[in-house]
């Protein structure tokens, strides 16, 4: 019965992680991260620690923006340039920022989960307005820096960092916002094939049932999130990123702070 929860609960964890990440662009990882932080202890099951939720967040993470990439893909919402142009300096920027999140303790880890979350909240807050400017040289190596940090940051908490992609490939890039959804989702998945790569070199507790519950779900949830975002207004998508934003940043913010709401 306890293996019967513990995979039902996983199932649908993933599958509305990976649901937001296909159709907002939202970031999966970054709501998968916060989920495994919350949501097990409150069931009674072992908190999981912050390394190791990172491996299960990246492999959801590859699979669902791969998934996703794929499909704005075949219908033209992608800009190849900016995948090129953001993919190369993320992926460096992940590389480092998965061999740093090995040595760092887990209060910090869930201190930069904290932050992330907040400045996602502002970001989603922010109107985006795209200036569908071309990707013009010095767009590009704009774009590039700010993937560089978007790529460390996602490695330490082995996220795609989608959450920070598409407000950068829109305000600075200047893609429309479900071009910048579509390109995000190949850079993210970029983020998350390294920092899943140096992970699995130091972790050797990985649960299989989970993994394959993540990737099953991550397909799955990629799939329902684009049939969702059609037809569905930019300003819609910006207030159910928020909402679902707000409801778990308050546990995550009150566990960084001490309080033992989670019971980590």
């Amino acid at each position: 019965m306890a293996f019967v929860a513990s995979a039902l609960m996983y199932f649908v964890i993933g599958t509305v992680a990976s649901t937001l990440n296909g159709g907002i662009g939202l970031g999966g990882g970054l709501v998968l991260s916060a989920c495994l932080t919350i949501v097990p202890p409150l069931f009674g099951f072992r908190p999981i620690s912050m390394f190791v939720i990172g491996a299960y967040v990246a492999t959801l993470s590859i699979v669902s923006a791969g998934v996703g990439f794929i499909s704005y893909l075949r219908t033209h919402m992608v800009n190849l340039t900016y995948v090129l142009y953001a993919g190369i300096p993320a992926i460096v920027g992940s590389g480092f920022g998965s061999e740093w999140a090995h040595t760092l303790p887990n209060r910090i880890l869930l201190g930069i989960l904290t932050m992330a979350l907040l400045g996602s909240l502002v970001l989603f807050w922010r109107p985006m307005t795209s200036t569908d400017g071309q990707p013009t040289a010095r767009r590009r190596s704009l774009v590039g820096l700010l993937c560089l940090v978007i790529g460390v940051l996602g490695g330490l908490l082995g996220i795609g960092g989608g959450f920070l992609t598409m407000p950068v490939l829109v305000g600075v890039g200047g893609l429309k916002v479900r071009t910048a959804i579509g390109t995000g989702l190949g850079v993210n998945m970029g983020i998350a094939l390294t920092s899943e790569s140096i992970r699995l070199a130091h972790v050797n507790s990985l649960s299989l049932v989970i993994v394959a519950i993540i990737i099953a779900t991550g397909g799955l949830g990629a799939q329902i999130g684009v049939r969702l975002n059609r037809g569905v207004s930019e300003g819609t998508l910006r207030v159910v990123g928020t909402v679902v934003i707000m409801a778990l940043s308050l546990p995550v913010l009150l566990e960084t702070l001490g309080v033992r709401l989670i019971g980590l």
